[in-house]
């Protein structure tokens, strides 16, 4: 695929496995809606993730696209290898399964939030699939009837009240981003739902949405030694939902429109 005139790029690593086929199918997909240019590169052989890194932010790439098995070596990445290769990357990567993408894919996006600051950055990529899906829909089809595109938002709910007031200004926050960038949204509070990032996989079925978006883990706690972080159970879903990894960065990186 030729580049065009925004300058962004996608990259795709795949394999010879169903899942990076499907890797490649995503990608495909992802660049016409971004309008970006795609590199599709064979991890048959160790590759340097430093290098790779770094080049892919020298080609103002806007996201890596990787497919993921739950366990297992059927493909190139499993959960534990996935998180190895996305932790501390600058670049959102989107890790998906085997399944292809849906004709609904990105139209229902799930955001689950939390307490965390971070919520920002994730509330800002979640506003991008919807819209610039919308626009790609439009140019693609002579259909004029409205489709229903929405960022789905769970949060938990707490009594106690410093915790109350942190989630509240996250939502706060994302509501007023969403009213001024025109963003459909719905939100939906959780009551006995500790983690909305695991919730949202069982939610998704509900509103057929094929994307979470989820920040990873900056610091493991014990728990998450002992246990793996709680990405671990989202990437390479049994539901084959894909998921969008992002770390948090300490520039605000905003996608042109």
């Amino acid at each position: 695929m030729e580049p065009n005139n925004n300058n962004n790029h996608i990259i795709v690593l795949t394999d010879a496995t169903e899942y990076g086929k499907n890797a490649v199918n995503y990608g495909n997909l992802l660049a016409a809606i971004f309008k970006a240019s795609l590199e599709i590169i064979p991890v048959s052989s160790p590759f340097s993730k430093k290098k790779l890194f770094s080049e892919a932010e020298e080609k103002n790439t806007i996201m890596i696209v990787i497919a993921a098995a739950q366990k297992g070596s059927k493909t190139c990445f499993n959960a534990s290898k996935a998180i190895r290769f996305i932790k501390n990357a600058r670049i959102p990567v989107m890790v998906v399964g085997k399944e292809p993408p849906s004709q609904l894919a990105f139209q229902q996006v799930i955001l689950p939030v939390d307490m965390e600051r971070q919520a920002k950055e994730k509330a800002m990529w979640a506003s991008y699939f919807p819209r610039f899906y919308e626009t790609y829909t439009k140019e693609i089809t002579s259909n004029q009837t409205n489709h229903d595109y929405y960022i789905h938002i769970l949060h938990p709910t707490y009594k106690d009240a410093f915790l109350k007031k942190k989630i509240t200004d996250n939502i706060e926050f994302i509501e007023k981003l969403y009213q001024n960038l025109e963003t459909r949204y719905k939100i939906y509070p959780l009551d006995k739902v500790d983690n909305p990032d695991l919730y949202a996989l069982s939610f998704a079925s509900q509103i057929d949405a094929t994307l979470v978006v989820v920040m990873m883990t900056k610091f493991y706690s014990l728990i998450d030694l002992l246990f793996g972080a709680k990405e671990k159970a989202l990437i390479g879903n049994a539901q084959g939902i894909p998921v969008l990894c992002i770390n948090e960065r300490e520039d605000l990186y905003v996608l042109c429109t």
